[in-house]
């Protein structure tokens, strides 16, 4: 695209990302305005908060959202007897703790091993579990919170757990493998990579949202958007394909094919299949929750994202696997974090406060 905008002429005609690769493109000047196209879709019901993203701070809209996953857990109906005291496979939908997760895990442990599970392998989204949820639920925030004491408060709680995981969860990438085999009970993962358990058997499961903690109900969602660079070839054959991808039959039948889902407000068909409603209903209930603090996906990193995940990741092997001190190993960490949005003069973002200049890690 960089190279189509140097030559002053391109081929491509639609750009489909999630919200941070598009902040890059227009950060470098590179997407078309998009404002009159929101408008002539403004009876889409075009969800508004996706909306405002795609303004980037400014009056104009250079994106249109196209669809959306999350994460969530999902547990064997096998694991509800070992719930602690006061939970309910009802109460999971909105009372769930981090203390109580744990304690879950630990009475699983004690039963039937460790079937506690995370996506530690070598392409699973475990950087995202702290990203999207264990900091902002234990510290309200992530970049600026990096080394806090409620950082170390989370890292405390992630040993512990995952002192009582699968430890094969090293080698996991999507969590609904061990999910359908029964080397795993109780997981957190993406919705697309949970949802062949959930279509396979999906009377063995129940889902629900991830735990909260003492700043609130972390998630992260994964917004996905479609732009027009300045050089499309076609700007009215752009505009058309994205009205057509967000017309509701195709954000339906994008929801059934790969389980992302309408980034438009929508009723769900009453024949959608169980294991995408089962996920639809555990999003419903996060979404809705009085308590959620929404993170986004790192934002203007560009070439830099693998070295961000990658802090996290180091963390977590050097902490829960290691079992290196938490907070030498943050403060540690916490330099080279800062090296990376320094790299790229990275500001801060959601759950972070704006920032005047480049994001300084807390």
């Amino acid at each position: 695209i960089t190279a189509e905008a140097e030559a002053g002429s391109g081929s491509v005609g639609v750009l489909g990302g999630l919200h941070g690769d598009l902040s890059v493109f227009f950060d470098l000047g590179l997407l078309a305005d998009l404002t009159e196209l929101a408008e002539t879709l403004s009876d889409r019901g075009l969800i508004p908060d996706y909306l405002e993203l795609g303004r980037f701070g400014t009056e104009s809209v250079y994106y249109i959202p196209w669809m959306q996953a999350s994460y969530i857990m999902c547990a064997h109906r096998d694991a509800l007897e070992y719930l602690p005291d006061g939970l309910t496979e009802e109460t999971l939908q909105t009372e769930l703790t981090y203390e109580q997760l744990l304690a879950w895990g630990t009475a699983l442990n004690d039963a039937l091993g460790p079937v506690l599970g995370f996506p530690g392998g070598e392409d699973g989204l475990i950087h995202r579990f702290f990203q999207g949820y264990g900091y902002p639920s234990f510290t309200g925030g992530l970049n600026t919170t990096f080394s806090s004491e409620g950082a170390v408060a989370m890292w405390e709680w992630f040993g512990n757990a995952w002192s009582v995981s699968n430890p094969q969860g090293l080698t996991y990438n999507n969590m609904d493998v061990p999910l359908l085999s029964g080397e795993v009970m109780v997981a957190w993962d993406h919705t697309a990579r949970l949802i062949t358990a959930l279509r396979e058997t999906p009377d063995d499961f129940v889902t629900f949202p991830a735990p909260r903690g003492p700043e609130g109900l972390g998630q992260m969602p994964a917004l996905a958007a479609l732009a027009i660079p300045n050089t499309a070839p076609d700007m009215e054959g752009s505009m058309a394909l994205i009205d057509y991808l967000t017309l509701p039959e195709t954000q339906l039948t994008t929801l059934r094919e790969v389980a992302f889902f309408p980034a438009i407000d929508i009723d769900l068909p009453d024949d959608l299949d169980a294991g995408a409603q089962a996920e639809a209903n555990a999003i419903l209930a996060t979404t809705a929750d009085p308590a959620v603090l929404t993170s986004l996906l790192s934002v203007g990193l560009g070439e830099q994202g693998g070295a961000y995940n990658k802090v996290f990741r180091d963390s977590f092997q050097a902490i829960a696997i290691d079992g290196n001190d938490i907070q030498t190993t943050l403060d540690e960490q916490a330099e080279i974090l800062q090296g990376v949005l320094d790299s790229v003069e990275a500001p801060c973002w959601t759950p972070d406060p704006e920032s005047e200049g480049v994001c300084q890690v807390g």
